[in-house]
């Protein structure tokens, strides 16, 4: 009897299972998590010279999309690309570093942006990531980066805007896109029709975005925000609009519940800040180490160019020559953070990056400026000349002779460094009664 029962009982368990599953089976709703980045402006790690710009860095990315990716394994990750730059000789180490870095992240799909053309094409090629740009007219470059997820397809478009490309060189680059967007405007259409979720990412404003591509065939956008902040999605008609900030200093996750490719609905939206109670990924201890052997080598060969260059009388005198005068001056400067500058980037190993150095020694990279702490030590830290110019000519004139920045007020001498990234909470009012004088 009790063997009778169990039977009946699971024959009607099963049944019901099976209605269950006819019933459900009608609809093909289900969720679809989206982790977003863009605009890292070649920051490998953050500045970290104030508590507040101590945010951002690779390995606290890839320490949060680890987690993510525990959590859901079938999220899609993708970037709006913006991921290098081009202001120092050393940004091309950085570059290289930054697209490996990408690759072991494993992206979904890396939008090209101009910025990230700076070295040439074929060196954005090398980096072997899954590079997505619509337009392009070559062929170097995926025009649509498919990604699947079970039965749901994921079709990212890329759209470089001809009108930002960069003015050296003119047309060369201008001329690699395609100004029309018809094609790319039926490549669209095509994708949705084929019920796959459209994802488009650009760095043109969305008024333009609006007059040249269809919006109605763009399920999401993905345009880069004014500024280092992710903003709030909202729906633009029936797209939905993200925005993804600056620097690479946070990391975006949507998750949306779609259907047949089409989103019914946003069920969850995160901003993940990358601020220093976020660890560094220890799957990227040995590419950070190689990243400071290779940055200290380059700046070896670098030093022997400069030496070079800086023969001859320097027009830099160094603070000792400045407190013959200046004694009062030099006291309060002795007693400030300004002159254990250098000593602060020894401490976390950054003494060989040019991005840090130029604000913490006198004349980097300029004739007769620092060039390294054997060599030029008596230019080491902030000194009188990093805000006040070089003092050679006033310093022979007895005082006759000004310096070059006298026609700047203290608080222009103060942001010549104290800039947004370096110094986000920059108030000369707050500042200058540090080192008053």
């Amino acid at each position: 009897m009790i063997k009778v029962n169990i039977s009946a009982t699971a024959a009607l368990l099963l049944i019901f299972a099976l209605y269950l599953s006819d019933s459900r089976g009608a609809t093909s709703v289900h969720e679809l998590t989206i982790v977003y980045t863009g605009g890292l402006n070649g920051e490998l790690e953050p500045c970290g010279c104030a508590e507040e710009s101590d945010v951002g860095g690779i390995r606290r990315r890839a320490t949060v999309i680890d987690q993510l990716r525990q959590h859901n394994e079938n999220m899609i990750l993708i970037s709006g690309g913006g991921l290098i730059s081009s202001n120092s000789w050393q940004d091309k180490i950085k570059a290289g570093y930054i697209f490996s870095a990408i690759k072991m992240m494993a992206y979904d799909s890396v939008s090209v942006q101009w910025r990230d053309l700076a070295f040439g094409e074929g060196f954005t090629q090398s980096g072997n990531i899954p590079w997505v740009t619509s337009n392009w007219a070559g062929n170097g470059f995926e025009k649509v980066q498919s990604i699947e997820r079970g039965d749901t397809v994921i079709s990212v478009f890329s759209w470089l805007d001809d009108d930002t490309a960069p003015e050296t060189e003119p047309n060369r680059l201008a001329a690699t896109v395609a100004k029309s967007p018809i094609a790319f405007n039926q490549k669209l259409l095509q994708a949705k029709q084929r019920g796959e979720v459209t994802i488009l990412t650009t760095t043109a404003d969305i008024s333009k975005v609006e007059q040249n591509i269809s919006l109605s065939h763009v399920d999401i956008l993905l345009l880069p925000s004014s500024n280092e902040k992710y903003e709030d999605p909202r729906f633009v008609n029936e797209t939905l609009v993200l925005n993804y900030g600056t620097r690479g200093m946070r990391v975006g996750k949507l998750t949306i519940e779609i259907d047949g490719g089409v989103i019914l609905n946003t069920i969850q939206h995160e901003v993940f800040t990358l601020d220093n109670s976020v660890n560094d990924s220890p799957h990227f201890d040995s590419w950070y180490e190689q990243y400071n052997n290779e940055a200290r080598n380059q700046y070896y060969a670098r030093l022997e160019f400069n030496q070079a260059e800086s023969s001859g009388v320097s027009k830099f005198v160094g603070a000792s020559g400045c407190a013959g005068c200046h004694e009062k001056e030099h006291a309060i400067w002795s007693n400030s953070n300004h002159a254990a500058a250098f000593k602060v980037l020894q401490l976390v190993s950054k003494q060989f990056d040019p991005s840090c150095i130029g604000c913490h020694s006198v004349g980097f990279e300029k004739p007769g400026g620092f060039i390294d702490m054997s060599a030029t030590e008596h230019l080491a830290n902030v000194q009188c000349e990093s805000c006040h110019g070089p003092a050679r000519d006033h310093f022979s004139s007895g005082g006759i002779q000004a310096t070059s920045n006298s026609a700047l007020s203290s608080q222009q001498i103060c942001q010549q460094c104290h800039v947004g990234d370096h110094s986000p909470k920059f108030e000369f009012e707050n500042y200058w009664p540090r080192i008053a004088h």
